[in-house]
């Protein structure tokens, strides 16, 4: 690996990003380049503390599903994560760049799609469920496959399932103009996944006028090659 030296961005987030692009291909990889993301922003953003919280929502789903069945899976994932934990999107101070911040968001509960997503998939994979994200106009979704069956879920709408035509209704709306259905058939590459993240932050800073977070963002994109998947 190339070890670069970065103006901008910290160090040890850098370098932490740098490694998980090497295997982004993985979830865990995903996870912790949001995490190396976060790393630059917040000083108590740890993966440790992320993948513990991780592992134990995802046991308390575990331990009701003693028959293992995929449909009860994601039933009681939904009813952990949106019921009882309350995940949820946030409205309010919707641009503040901690919603970008998977570790804020393990810890509060509310965020933007792509964080909400991310949580999602990490939670469900653990539970042997096949989830994808959809990087769509104006909003991100996850992907659900059982069987032969896909469904369409809005972790922002607390575990709202779409049909692909609301789900195309839905979008028209946020962005004001008509949406190819089939841009909700294309899963995203994780990679695809973090420029979206880092695209956000950097348009956040932008608005903000923060130079040095920009360009620490711009950094960390830079790593994310068309290549590394």
């Amino acid at each position: 690996m190339t070890q670069n030296h970065p103006r901008f961005c910290k160090p040890a987030a850098y370098q932490a990003f740098q490694e998980a692009t090497l295997s982004i291909h993985q979830t865990d990889s995903l996870i912790q380049a949001a995490v190396a993301i976060s790393q630059h922003l917040m000083l108590d953003a740890s993966l440790p503390d992320v993948k513990r919280e991780i592992e134990q929502l995802s046991s308390q789903v575990r331990t009701r599903i003693p028959n293992g069945s995929q449909t009860g899976v994601l039933a009681h994932l939904h009813q952990v994560l949106f019921e009882e934990q309350a995940f949820q999107g946030i409205s309010a101070d919707y641009y503040n760049p901690r919603n970008s911040c998977l570790p804020y968001v393990m810890q509060s509960h509310r965020g933007i799609p792509i964080t909400l997503v991310l949580i999602y998939k990490a939670v469900g994979e653990q539970l042997g469920l096949n989830v994808n994200g959809l990087n769509c106009p104006g909003h991100f979704l996850a992907e659900v496959t059982i069987a032969n069956d896909r469904m369409i879920i809005d972790p922002f709408r607390r575990g709202l399932m779409l049909t692909q035509e609301e789900a195309v209704q839905y979008l028209e709306q946020i962005v004001n103009q008509p949406i190819d259905p089939a841009q909700l058939t294309q899963v995203t590459t994780h990679t695809a996944w973090l420029r979206r993240i880092l695209r956000n932050l950097q348009s956040i800073f932008s608005m903000q006028e923060n130079s040095s977070n920009l360009q620490a963002m711009c950094e960390l994109e830079q790593l994310v090659s068309l290549d590394t998947e």
